[in-house]
């Protein structure tokens, strides 16, 4: 991960999401952004955002379940 990088997504995500607060994608881009910046608990209140607003999203099920595996290998 390019973190200069990841971290500028992350403001535009920010801004994303101030502005449609109520949509999924900016939400989950964020928290995979803030996965690769090593936020990942962030990131988890990020997929489990999506999770309430989409129930069963496999995308964000999916990252949840990479930061599990990142957790049990801590």
């Amino acid at each position: 991960c390019d973190l200069r990088r990841w971290r500028d997504a992350i403001a535009d995500f920010d801004v994303a999401v101030d502005l449609r607060p109520r949509e999924a994608g900016p939400i989950l881009n964020r928290g995979v952004a803030l996965a690769c910046v090593g936020l990942l608990q962030q990131a988890r209140a990020d997929f489990e955002r999506v999770l309430v607003m989409v129930p069963g999203d496999r995308l964000a099920v999916r990252n949840l379940e990479k930061l599990d595996r990142l957790a049990a290998a801590a």
